[in-house]
């Protein structure tokens, strides 16, 4: 009998933990005084030995005199009960129609759960469809994500992930567990021989997300749509709990998001693994889950689509050869997709000169797939982003800069909102270096890093879902690096400013012709607010807000800010240097095409054109008589004083 004495002292020290203690109402009196020795010999021996999975009806069974003991049973039974109770650890919801008392007695059934499934599992064999081969130490001592990893692991025993599951399977028509389980194995099998080769993969990154992919389907509500929402539903959960890296990759598996051109080993094998563990009804109408191969995978899939139409069905197949270009390249390896265990020795290199047409297609696609996943592994971990950030930071080289700048153009569509924020400041940071091609190309794609901030296949979110403030993000940062655009830090040299200023345009210009109609009116908004009263707008930052928006889309402006730009171009015409006039001419030169003819605004335009004080400077002289012409006027004397300048200075250049 010493496996039940085992037992029963597990048991007693599930009931003393303090993570479980802190869940109930009752004193750790009265939970301690739960579990005594004596009382379980007798109904632990009838499960013994485990030779088939224990349900969780038979467990009930030797629990119910512990639970009468501490309440009468619920209206809809127990084993509801506790998994509405399981549920409600995951995802908070109010319960009024239960006693702390009936709380209580259902969490010490889960807690008994958790004690007779660990016993379960080191007596039968590892079935993929019910057990998970988590991370060994070894594993985790190679992992960028080994702490975050091990507080996932700690949120999966603690708040009851696997014994939701397992009773999910008998209480509700769905089979959660199989599926989860089925992706795990999948995913861990395919990528530890990967691994073991030198594949670039964070394996409890990987493992922590295809666990708990699914994990927001115990968060959708009756009547919800859940193969759409349980995606925000997980980022839910994993968000709230800190894990945000693992949360990531697991809430980002949709097929749809192999649309986005570059994606982690990671990502790509969880999507892989999710497309190839799929759910079906037996003859009895009983859901099961099943591996596929990914062809027959593919053939489950598109006769499941909703609405599918020649467009949608095209989608799907461009993914499918993504998956399927990812298969081939894990083969590569020597891995046995099949999962029978039959790994192999990556096979030997063919030399390029020996290869035939196809083959060479073939090992170009490889080729492309191998730089991608390596990149992305150095770009989309915390640690390694850091470091490439940090030497492109220390780099002098304008030649190099640019390679740095055409790998984040390429690769930052997939990285986290807090990788993004870091190159935003290290793109701030070019904008003072010599080299004017890298401040341009830095300006654009700070403007595309913003416009692209919530990037990718986008989720849809429950009715009545509080507004993510993660979505609200973007503008956020828009509204900061504007302000640092247009009012540099005065530390720095005039010069520094000037070329900060400079390159607002760029940014504006950038991230309107990136950003969706419905952000960029986000975005122009906070634009159109620094131009609300130009007297609180000192001479050099009017010039670079006069300059920023010359090139801005009319189509975007409302009558409102058109009066706004307006407004701020004369009053800097009127009042302004040389430079704040030059600016300025030019932006009512752009803001006149939108402008009807008899508009109040194009009077006042006319007027203050028309009239402006350009002394002898030639290039506010030119833009005068540029906009009068437009109105049919004729400005002889500043017109003859342009034509004597020209004339002087071709004789000057004839005679040189």
């Amino acid at each position: 009998m010493e496996s039940v004495k085992s037992l029963t002292e597990a048991l007693v020290r599930a009931f003393e933990e303090q993570t479980f203690l802190r869940k109930l109402a009752m004193s750790r009196a009265d939970a301690a005084a739960l579990i005594l020795p004596q009382e379980w010999d007798a109904p632990l021996s009838t499960l013994l030995p485990f030779e088939k999975r224990l349900t969780c009806e038979k467990a009930l069974e030797i629990t119910l005199p512990l639970m009468n003991r501490l309440t009468p049973p619920p209206k809809e039974g127990w084993m509801v009960y506790a998994y509405h109770v399981a549920v409600s650890l995951l995802y908070d919801g109010a319960d009024v129609e239960h006693t702390a008392a009936q709380r209580d007695a259902a969490l010490c059934y889960l807690n008994i759960l958790q004690v007779l499934f660990d016993a379960e599992r080191e007596a039968l064999p590892f079935d993929p469809q019910f057990d998970f081969a988590f991370c060994t130490e070894e594993e985790l001592a190679r992992s960028s994500t080994a702490e975050e990893y091990r507080q996932f692991l700690v949120r999966f025993r603690g708040e009851y992930v696997y014994e939701a599951m397992r009773l999910g399977r008998e209480v509700t028509p769905f089979r959660t567990l199989e599926h989860i389980a089925g992706v795990h194995h999948v995913a861990m099998s395919i990528m530890r021989p990967y691994h073991a080769c030198g594949g670039c993969v964070d394996l409890p990154l990987l493992s922590g997300a295809a666990a708990g992919h699914d994990i927001g389907k115990f968060g959708c509500k009756s009547g919800e749509r859940v193969p759409y929402l349980h995606y925000h539903y997980t980022d839910q959960w994993f968000t709230q709990r800190g894990l945000e890296t693992i949360g990531h990759i697991a809430s980002n598996h949709s097929v749809w998001d192999l649309e986005l051109e570059n994606l982690s080993s990671e990502s790509l094998a969880l999507v892989y693994a999710d497309f190839r563990v799929k759910q079906s009804r037996d003859e009895s109408g009983q859901e099961i889950a099943r591996i596929y191969s990914i062809q027959e995978a593919f053939d489950v899939i598109l006769s499941k689509l909703d609405n599918v139409n020649y467009v949608k069905e095209l989608r799907y197949r461009h993914v499918y050869a993504k998956l399927l270009d990812f298969e081939d390249y894990i083969r590569s390896f020597g891995t046995d997709v099949t999962l029978s265990g039959a790994n192999t020795p990556p096979p030997p290199k063919t030399d390029p000169a020996l290869m035939r047409p196809d083959q060479v297609v073939t090992a170009l696609r490889m080729t492309a797939v191998d730089h991608n996943i390596r990149l992305m592994h150095r770009l989309g971990h915390e640690q390694l982003f850091a470091n490439i950030l940090e030497s492109a930071r220390s780099e002098q080289n304008a030649a190099r800069l640019g390679a740095y700048l055409g790998i984040f153009e390429e690769y930052f569509t997939y990285w986290s909102a807090s990788q993004k924020e870091q190159t935003l400041e290290f793109l701030y940071d070019l904008l003072l270096i010599p080299d004017g091609g890298v401040r341009r190309r830095a300006a654009a794609l700070l403007g595309r890093v913003l416009a692209g901030f919530n990037s990718g296949y986008k989720k849809e979110l429950p009715a009545g879902a509080e507004p993510d403030p993660a979505d609200q993000r973007p503008f956020v940062l828009w509204k900061e690096y504007l302000a640092r655009l247009i009012y540099p830090d005065r530390r720095l040299t005039p010069m520094q400013i000037s070329k900060i200023r400079y390159a607002a345009k760029l940014a504006v210009d950038s991230l309107l012709s990136y950003a969706s109609r419905a952000d960029g009116e986000v975005f122009a908004a906070e634009l159109f607010r620094h131009y609300a009263d130009p007297r609180a707008v000192e001479e050099d930052a009017a010039f670079a807000l006069l300059d920023t928006v010359v090139n801005f889309p009319l189509s975007q402006c409302s009558e409102e800010n058109l009066r706004f730009f307006t407004d701020f171009a004369v009053y800097w015409l009127e009042n302004g240097g040389e430079a704040q006039k030059a600016a300025a001419m030019r932006l009512l030169r752009h803001l006149l095409e939108a402008m009807p003819e008899g508009a109040t605004q194009r009077d006042i335009v006319r007027s203050a054109v028309s009239e402006a004080e350009c002394g002898i400077s030639i290039p506010l002289l030119f833009l005068q008589s540029q906009l009068c012409r437009r109105w049919g006027w004729s400005l002889t004397e500043q017109e003859a004083f342009l034509r004597r300048q020209s004339a002087v200075r071709q004789r000057v250049s004839s005679t040189t």
